[in-house]
């Protein structure tokens, strides 16, 4: 397989010779944002809504643009036709770049832009059928007052040590709840619901970053006239049999859930 080529502050290198500094703060303290972009035949999906997201994050963590928004897009159409890519997964990860260490933001004077591309996997045909296993970890999602929910940062502890927890317990996906006990969001997916021929899912209230893809699931939903309610809480719950994991990256498709862990009942309100 050929080696990819990624694009790195103004330079298009192979993946092997591309350097990032060991003293860049992204490293050092995850401090930067990312966004993950799912292509399909060659064309990324919701881009607009990804980079909205990108130039939100960073301004809410007070970090430079590398680049404005609309050079995004050519880009994005250089790095796939460069790697050959149809079906793909982009990644675009923008950090606070190389400086001495220490926590204040204006030790680095310049951002570092990494943008990557990648074939894409798909889920096994399997999963679509027979579901994936879900559990409700002890892990409880960031509270929006310490960590922004809508900012999509690189530092990504919480969700990985909700991983860890889901996987110990041979779950494929774990679910957060938030600090009232409420259903927040899955490590990389957002939740949605099924009841009564109706689509819920959390609302952004309950400190869930908002999906791009969770954003088209609701515009199909609404056009079909399929949304019931865009919250639900679970107490002292599990989730219920019929619901799906929408992974918030996009990279991969809507996967229903088979089974949970915990036996207690579900108690909705809204939030």
């Amino acid at each position: 397989m050929k080696e990819p080529i990624v694009y790195l502050n103004n330079r298009w290198v192979p993946l092997k010779s591309a350097r990032i500094s060991p003293l860049d703060h992204g490293f050092l303290y995850g401090d930067g944002v990312f966004e993950t972009v799912r292509t399909y035949e060659g064309r990324p999906f919701k881009l607009a809504g990804h980079l909205e997201r990108l130039v939100q994050s960073c301004r809410r963590i007070g970090l430079s643009m590398p680049k404005p928004a609309e050079k995004f897009p050519l880009l994005i159409d250089r790095i796939l036709a460069r790697n050959k890519i149809k079906e793909g997964m982009i990644r675009i990860a923008v950090t606070r770049g190389p400086g001495p260490v220490g926590l204040d933001p204006g030790l680095c004077p310049v951002p570092t832009l990494l943008i990557m591309a990648f074939p894409f996997i798909p889920p096994l045909e399997s999963l679509y059928a027979k579901g994936i296993a879900l559990k409700v970890v002890k892990t409880v999602r960031n509270i929006p007052e310490a960590i922004p929910s809508e900012i999509k940062s690189s530092n990504f502890l919480n969700n990985i040590l909700a991983k860890i927890e889901a996987k110990q317990s041979g779950a494929d996906e774990g679910i957060l709840l938030n600090q009232k006990g409420d259903v927040a969001e899955g490590t990389i997916s957002n939740i949605f619901y099924v009841k009564q021929n109706g689509l819920t899912t959390p609302s952004l209230k309950a400190g869930i970053l908002n999906g791009v893809t969770r954003s088209a699931v609701i515009e199909i939903a609404k056009k079909k006239a399929f949304l019931s309610r865009k919250s639900f809480s679970a107490r002292r719950a599990s989730l219920p049999q019929k619901s799906a994991s929408s992974p918030a990256p996009a990279t991969k498709s809507c996967l229903p859930q088979k089974s949970t862990t915990s036996k207690s009942e579900l108690d909705y309100r809204g939030l």
